[in-house]
């Protein structure tokens, strides 16, 4: 897994995708999406 840079948008399904911030990589976006979305 590459380290994803600023700016750099993951797109997790069709509908939405995840502008990176500063030193977040591919896991730390996943993990954190997941986290706010399981409540």
């Amino acid at each position: 897994s590459r380290i994803i840079g600023t700016g750099d948008i993951i797109v997790i399904d069709e509908k939405l995708a995840v502008r990176v911030q500063d030193a977040m990589d591919a896991d730390s976006v996943v993990r954190y999406f997941f986290d706010e979305n399981e409540i």
